[in-house]
Formats: structure tokens, C-alpha cells, sequence
């Protein structure tokens, strides 16, 4: 069972980057409820799980500080379709900054 966040830094476009995130619900080996129940966790610590990555990564910020203002999404996977969907997490700095908090979250704009 995979209990974890895996994101990685992507550029979109020629000046604009994502940081993408993955986080694996399920794959099927779980009943519906028990994927709610991983699902409604991972909603639950994500705010804490970014966090703990930005700041990870506050040596990257200073030497790539343009990356402070580009988007997190987060993707979570799962063979239930409510499960399986791209949420927004605001910014890096929104994150620093303590103003993207869970009840925030909403489906991405990309």
C-alpha cells in the first residue's frame, strides 16, 4: 500500500511551470469504502504533506524564485471515479505564506 505524495516540478510552457503531484488512492485492490476512507485522508494531510515539500524545497525557491507563484495540482488516483480527480493547492508561496489551507482546495483550472 502506497501512503505517500509523489510530485514532481513540469513545465507547461515555455515560462510556466506545475508542481504535479501524485497520490494513489487505489488501484482497485480496495473496496469503496476503504477507498473513501484512504481518499478523505489524504484530503485530510495534504495541506501538511505540501508543506512539509515547499519548505523541502526552499533552497530550489532561491535560486528559482519565478517557481514561488506557479501552480500545485495534485492527482489522485483511484478506480473509483469520485476518487479519481486533479485538485488545486494554490502556490508555493501561498503555502509559505499559511493562506491556501484544505477547505480552499478546489478542482484544477488547468
Amino acid at each position: 500500500m502506497r501512503d505517500e505524495v509523489l510530485a514532481e516540478w513540469i513545465q507547461t510552457t515555455d515560462t510556466q511551470h506545475q508542481l504535479l503531484g501524485y497520490a494513489y488512492v487505489d488501484g482497485g485492490e480496495f473496496s469503496l469504502e476503504e477507498a473513501a476512507f484512504r481518499y478523505n485522508i489524504f484530503l485530510k494531510e495534504m495541506p501538511l504533506a505540501l508543506k512539509a515539500i515547499v519548505y523541502g524545497d526552499l533552497p530550489l525557491y532561491e535560486q528559482h524564485p519565478y517557481l514561488l507563484d506557479q501552480p500545485i495540482i495534485i492527482e489522485y488516483h483511484s478506480s473509483f471515479p469520485a476518487f479519481q480527480n486533479s485538485l488545486y493547492y494554490g502556490t508555493p508561496r501561498d503555502i509559505v505564506n499559511g493562506i491556501f489551507h484544505s477547505q480552499h482546495t478546489k478542482s484544477s483550472p488547468f
